[in-house]
């Protein structure tokens, strides 16, 4: 059985991050597999689907982003409507099993998956293959129809290009013969299954998984002096990709929590992303890392903080908190997505009424001055290591793939 992982990008992004270590443990467990992807970073065994996959994936985006350009929304929005050779690809490479994870932006156009003749398993890293186009519906419910009205595209027409593009997607996966939908948090999943393109679907819950032998405390001495952090303070840390400039980080919510956090000194560590004048006005010492992609170096990062803050507007389930709660640090998050997968109220950190930052604040409190933090740790790792191991979760998908090919 050879089994194709395909993301539109190797090692950036959430996505990315996950179908590759799921990729590398089911390599080391001997399974016969390929992590294909049209845009390739890194050398870490990915394979490009074709020769020339990385210019047309971005030709496609550009094309996209032009078709897009009167949308004011500012939140990522995929077409996938240009033509793509997915059938042949997938017979050059001789695949038994395809496994889907971020395919937007152009990458691969929805009417190509039907004529996929093989076993399809798709992860869902957010809500696009269940709405008309956008990938973070937030408040929007139109998905549970069949969209139109679409406040992405400031649409107030029932018939818009969200509801065609609804259309589209529900023609195809009526073609499909055989097609199971993963979804790594309970919340997504239950999304899905309201929506009016999956509920008639195949969706299980398989949450992605982490190498606990990577990702494990160092100690905050060490940690911080591997960082050349030599400060003494209690440490808070944020980041994702693009994490001061991407809305949906919350960065303007950190800020305002920050402003009412009352244990001091406090200091902020931020990784992706390398400065910004706002954090420096608020008088708050502040170390930008910049983007690391070593996990061994992520792993000192969390170790050296002593909370983690992920004001996200809308999460699946993030590989931030789950690294570092692997950590043994706590995490401060809204209540919402697949954060309550992970994160236990006052019992490995917080979880904040949606969207208000004195709750955010208040939970950053809660943590900096637990008088027994090394229970939070403890409480914080033993989580990660009974239930997100990366070898749990390949064994699951393991199972699924062989069921699908029988």
């Amino acid at each position: 059985m050879k089994i194709g992982v395909i993301n539109r990008i190797d090692i950036i992004g959430g996505a990315a991050v996950s179908a590759m270590r799921l990729f590398n443990r089911l390599k080391a467990d001997g399974a016969d597999v390929e992590y294909l992807v049209g845009i390739k970073h890194g050398h870490n065994g990915s394979r490009l689907m074709h020769p020339k996959s990385e210019l047309f994936a971005k030709v496609r985006n550009l094309a996209e982003q032009y078709l897009l350009r009167k949308r004011n929304g500012g939140f990522p929005f995929s077409l996938s409507v240009f033509p793509f050779p997915l059938g042949l690809l997938i017979r050059w490479f001789k695949l038994d099993v395809v496994h889907l994870h971020w395919i937007g932006a152009g990458f691969i156009s929805i009417s190509s998956l039907s004529r996929i003749r093989k076993p399809v398993i798709w992860t869902l890293h957010d809500s696009w293959p269940f709405t008309g186009g956008c990938h973070l519906p937030y408040e929007c419910r139109n998905y549970l129809t069949e969209c139109g009205k679409c406040p992405e595209l400031n649409s107030l027409k029932d018939k818009d290009l969200s509801r065609c593009l609804n259309k589209r997607k529900q023609k195809t996966y009526r073609k499909i013969r055989n097609i199971t939908f993963v979804s790594p948090s309970r919340w997504l999943a239950d999304a899905a299954a309201k929506s009016s393109l999956l509920k008639d679907q195949r969706i299980v819950v398989i949450p992605n998984g982490l190498d606990i032998s990577v990702f494990l405390p160092k100690g905050k001495p060490a940690s911080r002096a591997l960082l050349n952090i030599s400060s003494d303070s209690k440490m808070i840390l944020f980041g994702a990709v693009n994490s001061t400039t991407d809305k949906n980080k919350g960065f303007q919510e950190l800020l305002d929590a920050i402003g009412m956090v009352k244990h001091k000194p406090v200091e902020l560590m931020v990784f992706g992303a390398d400065g910004n004048e706002l954090v420096e006005s608020l008088g708050i010492k502040t170390h930008f890392l910049g983007r690391i992609t070593d996990e061994t170096k992520m792993a000192a990062l969390y170790s050296a903080a002593d909370v983690t803050v992920v004001p996200s507007r809308s999460e699946n389930l993030s590989n931030v908190i789950m690294e570092s709660l692997a950590c043994g640090t706590p995490v401060v998050a809204f209540r919402i997505g697949g954060n309550s997968d992970m994160v236990e109220h006052q019992k490995n950190g917080y979880l904040a009424e949606p969207y208000k930052t004195e709750d955010l604040a208040m939970g950053l409190d809660w943590v900096l001055q637990h008088r027994e933090p090394e229970i939070l740790s403890a409480n914080a790792r033993n989580k990660i290591e009974s239930e997100f191991e990366i070898g749990l979760c390949a064994r699951r998908y393991t199972e699924l793939y062989t069921s699908c090919c029988q």
